[in-house]
């Protein structure tokens, strides 16, 4: 349940003979919050009910909640889109406190999902670089011929040996994931850091889609493929300067993520939960057995 507050300025009221009571409440509205059960109409903006919830908590001075509840067979979702849909909640309890920032969570959980399970279904080449825009294509291949500072195999970026600190920590971290996901940026930068270290870019969706089938929790899901066509092809997104390696595509480097996060001290947070893990499985019934199989 996602607690908001609610505005100050003057209630938009809603028409009475839009509002029905089924029963009563039993306490005061002083008491708060007033709860919206968000269900049918998951949205903020032209949502009625959403609107009277906020008109109330206005006239008692108390705050809104919008609770969102999933449930077995949820408007036909699997057990991917519910451990989805629950991740998406958890982390919107976090930083839903305003308006604008519940958009951006029903942005993320509705129409991005929806948006991957169009570009999957309508586009027959979504996992390869014939399914990006012409005009990527063209930027792509024009620049497919480019030096490269570093070229890295893709056993070796499984294996995070590369010049790039960050890359590195999101390639050990990927492995280890169970329910775990590793931030967007740094998905997003773990793909484009493919791009720029592989000898094309028909090689970097191949290497790309590869790990994250294999390693990451959309794996073989529509949100995986256009996360990494998104990345490396430009899938619904714009032209941007052109440079080296990159022609047109979106660029992200180091640089970028000092100015946004603090590196070293993800670095560090994420090689000894590393740690943590790789002990954990090793002191696990099945991690015996496998160094028992193995004669260590």
């Amino acid at each position: 349940m996602t607690s908001l507050t609610s505005p100050s300025s003057k209630p938009t009221s809603v028409q009475p003979g839009r509002i029905r009571v089924l029963k009563e409440g039993s306490h005061s509205l002083r008491n708060g919050p007033v709860v919206y059960w968000m269900f049918r109409d998951q949205r903020l903006k032209d949502n009625w009910a959403l609107i009277h919830a906020v008109d109330q908590a206005n006239k008692a001075n108390v705050p809104v909640a919008i609770a969102f509840n999933l449930f077995e067979q949820f408007m036909g979702a699997k057990a991917r889109q519910l451990d989805f849909c629950t991740e998406m909640c958890l982390r919107g309890t976090r930083f839903a406190e305003t308006l604008c920032s519940v958009d951006t969570f029903l942005e993320e959980l509705i129409v991005r999902r929806e948006l991957a399970d169009n570009f999957c279904y309508y586009q027959p080449n979504y996992d390869t670089i014939q399914g990006a825009w012409e005009w990527a294509r063209k930027t792509l291949m024009d620049h497919a011929a480019d030096k490269r500072e570093h070229i890295y195999t893709r056993e070796r970026l499984e294996k995070a040996q590369t010049a790039d600190p960050v890359e590195n920590v999101v390639c050990m971290f990927i492995p280890c994931l169970t329910w775990m996901k590793a931030l967007n940026l740094l998905i997003m930068y773990w793909a484009k850091k493919i791009l720029e270290w592989t000898t094309g870019p028909k090689e970097a969706i191949e290497i790309c889609i590869y790990l994250n089938d294999k390693y990451s929790i959309d794996g073989r899901d529509p949100n995986g493929y256009v996360g990494c066509m998104w990345s490396i092809c430009g899938v619904h997104d714009q032209g941007w300067r052109e440079r080296p390696v990159f022609g047109k595509i979106r660029y992200m480097n180091y640089a970028g993520c000092k100015r946004k996060f603090d590196v070293d001290g993800y670095i560090a947070y994420i090689k000894r939960l590393v740690g943590e893990i790789k002990k954990r499985k090793a002191e696990s019934p099945v991690g015996r057995k496998t160094k028992q199989l193995r004669g260590e």
